[in-house]
């Protein structure tokens, strides 16, 4: 036999059929065949060279797949925008249609998806110990590593609660995928997952590793990020309870001493000045000032209900304090209508005298002299069932914007960026909390109108049969 023909199986023998030749020159004969030694076969390495290049072509193009996701997810602002995020991109990558989410917990390390929305509810009503028998899910959190159904000795085997899962998500098997931070695991993704989509996603397998690693660094990150803003949060809120308090206190004497010099003055003057009543008006809004003071370093609670508040006395003393400054010197004229029996709401006094001041003094800086204002309260008014009276603000002047009405019905933090706005904010906000309910109507050049549903201490309790009873 010559010394270039050799076999690949057996140097010392001849071919048997089927044997696969190689062709060595002398020169490498002598030196072994090859630089190792052994003799190279025809055609393996252009194989082996076109396999190099078809998964590095594979390695690039997941990684290309990859890239934007990452950026995607890192400019979400919470962990439900995370999610959905993640559930496009694991249909859109991997054809995984149908997944949920466990969460570890950070105590003991338990999978959960309580809290998590838009998925079966089994999952949020589960907690797995982290223990691989008990899921694959589990097995995937604790190794680290991609878990499914037809893996050969896929723990466990018949886990009662991986068939739920795959029951829920429509499937005849599933895919865990583990949720890899920054040296722990976050959570799983739990997919759905046919025997022909796991025979597709075998050769994907590290890009599927690497969408789980995304996904753990992403929600670790945001999670670390909220925890951050929380602790800024109750950091601020500390600076100013400190704060607030040293405001009441300092402002808390002041008024003491206006109150006591009222007292003074009231007992001064002679019975038949005709200042008492006005004193006593003043030193009812010193307290009520006092009370909002106070309330700037306690935690907001619904105020207290009077069951015998006058709402035309209460409109009259308002209208002694405030009707020269807010519409006598700005030359706006201003006319009432009030029944002259004594109307009674259920309703906390001070906090209707801040409602009717914000939206006096809103009236008064949008009008111009020569405008009007009008002041009415309706009785005997039902709504939805419930006796109410109606005290209405009317005027004549440009109206108002959209986005001005829009702050009575939104929380008096979010005002407007104007004083205006953040009147209106805290009429809303007052009204809210003592289930008044304010409707407004306004048209530019031809006015505005605000009315109030103040409710009234006789209540009417529906029976079964149709009738109403008052309490």
């Amino acid at each position: 036999m010559p010394s270039h023909l050799t076999d690949q199986r057996n140097n010392n023998s001849l071919p048997s059929a089927g044997t696969m030749w190689v062709r060595v020159s002398p020169e490498r004969a002598a030196a072994g065949g090859s630089s190792n030694g052994m003799p190279r076969v025809l055609g393996a390495r252009r194989r082996s060279e076109h396999d190099a290049h078809e998964q590095i072509a594979a390695i690039i193009g997941e990684r290309a797949l990859m890239a934007p996701l990452q950026e995607d997810l890192c400019s979400l602002e919470s962990d439900a925008e995370v999610l959905l995020s993640l559930r496009e991109s694991a249909r859109i990558l991997f054809d995984l249609n149908h997944l949920a989410f466990l969460l570890c917990e950070p105590q003991d390390g338990q999978l959960t998806g309580k809290g998590i929305a838009a998925q079966p509810a089994i999952f949020g009503q589960v907690n797995i110990l982290a223990e691989a028998h008990r899921s694959l899910a589990a097995a995937a959190a604790i190794n680290g590593l991609i878990c499914s159904t037809y893996d050969r000795g896929a723990p466990p085997a018949n886990s009662l609660i991986d068939i739920q899962f795959a029951r829920a998500l429509s499937s005849a098997g599933l895919v865990c995928i583990p949720m890899i931070g920054r040296g722990r695991t976050i959570g799983v993704i739990v997919a759905g997952l046919s025997a022909g989509q796991h025979t597709r996603l075998t050769r994907r397998l590290p890009c599927l590793a690497n969408f789980g690693r995304i996904a753990g660094i992403t929600l670790e990150s945001w999670r670390n990020a909220q925890d951050l803003r929380q602790e800024a949060d109750e950091a601020v809120s500390a600076r100013f309870t400190r704060h607030a308090r040293r405001v009441v206190h300092e402002a808390g004497n002041p008024l003491t001493i206006i109150k006591g010099y009222l007292r003074i003055l009231d007992g001064k003057l002679p019975s038949e000045a005709g200042v008492h009543h006005e004193l006593k008006v003043l030193s009812e809004e010193i307290d009520r000032v006092a009370s909002i003071v106070r309330r700037m370093s306690e935690v907001p609670a619904g105020g207290s209900t009077d069951k015998a508040v006058d709402a035309c006395e209460l409109v009259r003393e308002l209208l002694q304090l405030y009707r020269g400054t807010l519409f006598d010197a700005r030359g706006i004229d201003i006319e009432t209508s009030l029944p002259l029996r004594p109307v009674r709401i259920a309703a906390d006094r001070g906090s209707i005298k801040q409602i009717l001041v914000n939206l006096w003094k809103n009236a008064s800086e949008a009008l111009t002299p020569g405008q009007r204002v009008k002041l009415s309260l309706s009785e005997d008014i039902l709504h939805q069932g419930q006796p109410v009276c109606e005290l209405r603000i009317e005027d004549n002047g440009p109206g108002m914007s959209a986005a001005a009405m829009s702050a009575l019905h939104r929380a008096a933090e979010g005002q407007l960026g104007a004083t205006r706005g953040i009147g209106l904010s805290i009429v809303g906000a007052l009204a809210h909390r003592l289930g008044i309910p304010v409707s407004c109507r306004s048209k530019a050049g031809q006015g505005t109108m605000i009315s109030l549903l103040l409710p009234t201490p006789g209540r009417v309790e529906h029976r079964g049969d149709g009738e109403a009873n008052p309490n």
